[in-house]
């Protein structure tokens, strides 16, 4: 049954019997018999039958759930085996762009990775790597922000605040100045609406007195970077992304009366019973000291 567990939470993950039987390897029909013995065994329907979307049943998330409760001991039992053996310990770990940008900037905190450690690293949004790691694809994640479901799933740490900053391009200083006495601000470039970090700058702004006009919208910090870059718009970025272009005299910090600096708190996330790695413990106390040398740094600008 363990087996069957296994490819039915590979199925719910997947959305789709395509897709999961292309992950697992096998025939979609092989797939479509493996879960039906399973309803056969548990003596209950675990999927809305006639439904062109996948839908489960009630046995059928309570059969999702237990079939990830075994995912997580499975995985527990390869960390232990693998320090019993004293073997190389595997670690896929999630960040958003401006962790991986802080923690692989120098060898300052590559150094003081686990050599032993065989690390693969995904960079991608917060919603995006919390997912992944529900589904077990990645062992921890550093992300914005908490799930909006994270109290029976996730083991949430904080980490650090990520400072962020209002920037523009600094020939348009002048003319942003003008708009930000009138608590305006025309040709904001926002981030995804559905994202923490959209909420919290938000937040923060309208606590500036600052009414924003958005002009573009975007989840990806790099894009709009190059778009304040090219004269096209002011954003709130990371402060470790800027910092060199800020130091040239590219980018200006902008705000009303004083730099608008706002503190996103990065978090790390990791599914609820899994064991911890020395190595994932290595690299959120690296952040956060890195993190904290940026908070002092942006400092000077106050």
């Amino acid at each position: 049954m363990e087996e069957r567990l296994r490819k039915f939470a590979a199925l719910v993950d997947a959305g789709s019997y395509t897709k999961a039987s292309h992950q697992l390897h096998i025939s979609q029909p092989a797939l479509s018999a493996a879960i039906n013995k399973l309803e056969r065994e548990l003596k209950a329907d675990l999927l809305v039958h006639g439904s062109r979307a996948l839908k489960l049943t009630k046995a059928g998330k309570l059969t999702y759930d237990s079939a990830k409760e075994l995912n997580i001991v499975t995985s527990n039992l390869t960390t232990r085996i693998s320090e019993l053996m004293h073997n190389s310990p595997q670690l896929t770990i999630g960040m958003i762009d401006s962790v991986a940008s802080i923690l692989f900037a120098s060898n300052v905190a590559v150094d003081e990775l686990d050599p032993e450690t065989k690390l693969a690293v995904v960079v991608n949004n917060s919603r995006y790597l919390a997912g992944a790691v529900e589904k077990d694809e990645i062992d921890i994640a550093f992300i914005s922000g908490k799930p909006a479901d994270s109290g029976s799933k996730f083991i949430i740490e904080h980490v650090a605040k990520e400072p962020m900053v209002l920037v523009c391009n600094s020939s348009e200083v002048a003319n942003i100045d003008k708009s930000l006495e009138k608590g305006e601000l025309p040709g904001f470039i926002s981030y995804d609406q559905a994202s923490a970090t959209f909420r919290i700058i938000d937040d923060a702004l309208k606590k500036y007195g600052i009414q924003v006009s958005s002009k573009y919208t975007s989840n990806s910090p790099a894009v709009a970077l190059q778009l304040v870059l090219l004269q096209r718009c002011v954003a709130v970025l990371p402060y470790v992304l800027v910092k060199y272009y800020i130091d040239n005299g590219q980018l200006a910090l902008i705000g009303n009366e004083r730099p608008v600096i706002i503190e996103r708190p990065i978090n790390m996330l990791k599914r609820r019973g899994k064991l911890p790695l020395s190595a994932a413990t290595a690299i959120s106390r690296k952040l956060g000291q890195l993190m904290e040398a940026y908070n002092k740094d942006i400092n000077r600008y106050v």
